[in-house]
């Protein structure tokens, strides 16, 4: 069953950065921690996988768009370049076994839908009962538009 991590506890931090390429167009940076706390299994590898959510509220408005009414802010993703590490571990008893891990890593495209949130996929690993996965960062580099999409309801 995959870890969903998307509420602001769930980080242990949060970053982002906005920067202009003309018009709508923005190089947007994201980078942060999110709690994960995956406890292994014994002398195999236990595996699981992360869905994050990382929310554009903030860097949105960031950007200095400002929609109008009757409409909000979101990203038209259309390119990205993502990083995962297993970034806190611990192991109790020091096991020969030891062992935590990023597998694989990807960012949901959707086609350039706009979105409010960025959703990563991590695919995680760790082995012996007593090591714990606990914290994974990420960086994420996207390009797209800052559009306006209209309310709902």
């Amino acid at each position: 069953m995959p870890i969903i991590v998307s509420s602001p506890g769930q980080f242990a931090t949060r970053n982002y950065l906005a920067l202009p390429l003309g018009g709508s167009r923005f190089l947007i940076s994201l980078s942060g921690v999110a709690v994960i706390d995956l406890t292994g299994q014994g002398p195999n590898w236990r595996r699981d996988v992360a869905e994050i959510y990382v929310d554009l509220g903030d860097v949105l408005t960031a950007t200095g768009q400002t929609p109008k009414q009757g409409y909000h802010l979101e990203f038209a993703l259309q390119q990205w370049t993502s990083l995962a590490t297993p970034n806190a571990f611990t192991d109790l008893n020091q096991a020969v076994n030891f062992g935590a891990a990023v597998d694989s890593f990807q960012v949901a495209w959707d086609q350039g839908k706009p979105r409010g949130s960025i959703h990563m996929s991590v695919n995680i690993a760790a082995r012996d009962i007593d090591t714990f996965l606990h914290r994974v960062g990420y960086m994420l580099m996207l390009v797209g538009d800052v559009v306006e999409v209209q309310n709902v309801g």
